[in-house]
């Protein structure tokens, strides 16, 4: 699970016996009634630790409006609920998912790196499709003018490279001589 890998990365350690957990990372797939299936899934945990709960929505659409499982009616012990968006067992690259691992890292203390300058513009653009189409269109603008500047600059031009006269070397004059037609 890709939850439990991002945990371990920061420090986090799996344990196989409940009793030496310092808290439950409880993962709940939404399959009917998203109360129903909190309920099983927190079904037969302590009381006595704290519960982290993830509740999983199978999609494939990373925009797909959710309502959060936080406004569920929650035992005491769960600490922290969140969702998140996955499709075919992979967590999906959104923005549901990014504030999940944000409030998450927040509940554990655990520090925010600030993301790089590409990310940030990538977001941005994701973020604002019109300007990304806009800026898509002059790119294939700019390609198309060099393609036509390069075919109509070779227009003229036989294979040997200079003018319409296959003898001729750049540079050299013309010494052939031309019979005078008015003396003929």
């Amino acid at each position: 699970m890709e939850w439990v890998s991002k945990m371990k990365r920061v420090g986090h350690t799996e344990v196989n016996i409940p009793e030496d957990a310092d808290y439950y990372l409880v993962f709940c797939p939404v399959k009917s009634r998203i109360k129903t299936d909190i309920d099983e899934a927190l079904e037969g945990l302590p009381d006595n630790k704290a519960v982290v709960l993830v509740v999983m929505h199978h999609t494939f659409d990373p925009d797909l409006v959710i309502v959060e499982s936080r406004l569920q009616e929650l035992p005491r012990n769960v600490r922290l609920t969140v969702d998140s968006l996955f499709y075919q067992g992979r967590l999906l690259w959104c923005n549901c998912n990014d504030i999940t691992w944000n409030q998450i890292q927040k509940t554990f203390n655990i520090p925010i790196p600030e993301p790089s300058w590409w990310k940030r513009l990538f977001n941005y653009l994701v973020n604002h499709k019109e300007l990304m189409a806009v800026i898509a269109v002059g790119i294939l603008l700019v390609i198309l003018v060099i393609v036509i500047v390069n075919f109509t600059a070779g227009k003229g031009q036989l294979a040997g490279g200079v003018g319409n006269h296959p003898n001729l070397i750049q540079g050299q004059k013309d010494t052939v001589e031309t019979p005078d037609l008015k003396k003929l």
